[in-house]
């Protein structure tokens, strides 16, 4: 006969225990998973790019924009890594 669900879940959380904290190389920790926040002493990257981002503006917007007169244009939406 089959264990019921809950009973089931209650005996897997029993005898489950968090395995110990160790340290490893960092090319020993692939597919592992950290036991702590892993924070970084730099940024990355370390300058503000825009290389592969994308940017559109509508030509009627520059019309009569240059070095000597810029034009400002508004940012009507933006989007963050991973939306």
């Amino acid at each position: 006969m089959p264990l019921p669900y809950r009973s089931a879940l209650r005996l897997t959380r029993d005898a489950a225990a968090p395995l110990a904290a160790e340290t490893v190389p960092l090319a020993a920790a692939v597919g592992r998973v950290t036991a702590a926040p892993v924070l970084s002493a730099e940024l990355s990257p370390n300058a503000d790019l825009a290389a592969l981002d994308g940017f559109a503006v509508r030509a009627a917007e520059l019309r009569g924009a240059s070095a000597a007169s810029p034009c400002r244009l508004a940012v009507a939406w933006g989007a963050a890594a991973g939306d």
